[in-house]
């Protein structure tokens, strides 16, 4: 919400406030000569990573979402004027993750006067789940989380329900039912209510710990049990795996990571990227375990599915999550995988939408932070009656960066039909890697120095031919 400035007509000086200063501070002039105007907008900054948007005069680094640094930033213009047609409609969004408040944002640009009622089951305001590592490793407060400040919310008329879970879907009536016993009336309802921790073994009285890291009571968990810990093993190597293995190392635990797959991060890297990665957390003292995941979990720590164990106080799952399907299905929307929406995000009910983890869209469910934000803002758009709005599926991209490692990769990185090009300098311990279909740039992950990542993710994005990024 843009405020007022104040001019001082004297000495030429601007004051930002409600009102002008009784006196100006600079000359002294009275209240009485300033002159008014509209604030200018606050330069507002995109990460090429994750997709958050973010204002002030430089942009935050490194990205409170993703981590990525300030070569993936990229200044955005003054947001153009949005289809307005103020109403007493009534939207309410179930999640308040990513998907649900870039919804309810889109709505209200669109419609100042309108109900928004975002459901959040768990206690907290939205907050930014991909730095639950960061929390970890730094301890950060619940305040440095949220994505935005608790009076945000009335400033902006969204009436904010924390603690409380939909139950039921009454479609015929347009109702919710919560289960504190509340009934909402909505004219349409957005299922954003992400999804759940894949667990591939089960918690068992008498063994050690299994945790997740997946809501902040999870960190609050996870941070308690590593206070008093020595040993910890990570199921999963992918990116929250290793950042969550980074976290406890930096805590102190001898830590080790457990992946199923030949080597880590296969959605954000190549075989040779991945060893790279794995050199450095070794050097830092996380053993990487590939070609085997937990069987069972035992009272001294783990068993492998190769019939080794490893030793640990607690295990912690981070092998991605399955789309929470429960609630469209138990009022009859068309799901798979995820609940099937279509590129305006409406599902298979015309007044029901799907945003973000739980929602499928071209036959694969999503998953990253940039998709859930996309999809809300698109999702809240059509809402709203903006039919302009649709959704494409943006770049892959993910960034890993922390003390000396560094590594950014966009787009398709694997397939049968790809050509490569390469540079390596084992001196600097740079590496970069263009993938390629028809001549065309469709992928490319860059290791040691990422300077280029606004330059690579621009040429997959436009599929651009190569040229001088190697």
């Amino acid at each position: 919400m843009q405020g007022q400035i104040w001019r001082c007509p004297v000495c030429g000086q601007d004051f930002p406030g409600e009102r002008p200063p009784e006196r100006c501070p600079v000359c002294g002039a009275g209240a009485s000569v300033f002159t008014s105007a509209e604030a200018p907008a606050p330069q507002r900054w995109r990460c090429l990573v994750c997709g958050q948007v973010f204002e002030g005069a430089e942009p935050p680094v490194p990205c409170p979402v993703c981590g990525a640094g300030r070569q993936a930033f990229e200044p955005l213009p003054p947001e153009e004027e949005s289809l307005c047609q103020d109403t007493d409609r009534r939207f309410v969004l179930i999640g308040g993750g990513a998907a649900g408040l870039e919804c309810a944002k889109a709505i209200r640009r669109r419609d100042k006067t309108a109900s928004i009622v975002l459901v959040c089951g768990e206690k907290q305001p939205p907050y930014n789940r991909p730095a639950l590592s960061d929390a970890l490793a730094d301890e950060l407060s619940l305040p440095a989380l949220l994505l935005q400040e608790p009076q945000w919310y009335e400033e902006q008329n969204i009436r904010l329900l924390t603690g409380i879970c939909c139950t039921e879907i009454l479609r015929r009536q347009k109702q919710i039912r919560l289960d504190d016993g509340q009934i909402l009336d909505y004219d349409k309802l957005l299922l954003a209510a992400g999804g759940l921790p894949f667990l591939p073994i089960r918690p068992q009285e008498g063994a050690v710990p299994l945790y997740t890291l997946r809501t902040y009571e999870d960190y609050r968990r996870l941070a308690q049990a590593a206070q008093g810990a020595k040993r910890a093993v990570v199921l999963g190597g992918g990116i929250l795996g290793v950042e969550a293995a980074l976290a406890l190392r930096e805590r102190g635990l001898q830590t080790v990571i457990a992946e199923r797959g030949p080597y880590i991060l296969a959605a954000q890297a190549d075989d040779k990227a991945a060893a790279l990665v794995s050199d450095y957390l070794n050097r830092r003292g996380i053993s990487v375990c590939c070609g085997v995941t937990g069987e069972a979990l035992l009272p001294e720590g783990v068993r492998l599915d190769d019939g080794s164990v490893l030793e640990a106080d607690f295990v912690l799952a981070a092998a991605g999550v399955r789309p929470q399907t429960a609630l469209a299905q138990s009022c009859g929307l068309e799901i798979d995988r995820g609940v099937i929406v279509d590129e305006t995000m409406v599902s298979s009910d015309p007044d029901i939408y799907a945003a973000g983890d739980c929602a499928q869209f071209q036959d694969r469910p999503g998953g990253l932070w940039s998709e859930a934000a996309a999809q809300g803002q698109v999702a809240g758009a059509q809402m709203a009656g903006d039919r302009q709005a649709v959704y494409a599926r943006p770049i892959p991209a993910a960034a890993l960066e922390e003390g000396g490692l560094s590594l950014f990769s966009c787009g398709m990185i694997r397939g049968a039909r790809l050509q490569t090009l390469t540079y390596e300098d084992p001196f600097s311990g740079v590496y970069k890697r263009l993938f390629l279909e028809d001549g065309k740039t469709v992928g490319g992950l860059l290791f040691g120095d990422v300077s280029q990542t606004a330059q690579l993710l621009s040429w997959v994005e436009s599929r651009r031919a190569p040229a001088d990024l190697l």
